[in-house]
């Protein structure tokens, strides 16, 4: 997860303009030597990722997070 969490980020484009997008996922996680690409875009549509994400988001609204990167100590 670092390696493509590290792509993106050095890849990253100006907020809110699309760059995040489904060729972008599929060209940073291609280049991960065993990373099976289609089983990771399947999974972003489950249920447990999206109970996941949405427990992200309330406890980031808790800690009153407002950019990435934040760091909690």
């Amino acid at each position: 997860m670092f390696n493509f969490m590290e792509l993106l980020y050095f890849n990253q484009g100006t907020e809110n303009m699309g760059w995040l997008n489904d060729n972008m996922v599929k060209a940073a996680a291609s280049s991960i030597p065993g990373l099976d690409v289609r089983e990771l875009l399947s999974a972003r549509d489950s249920s447990a990722i999206k109970a996941q994400s949405s427990t992200f988001d309330t406890q980031a609204t808790r800690d009153y997070v407002r950019s990435t990167p934040t760091v909690i100590v």
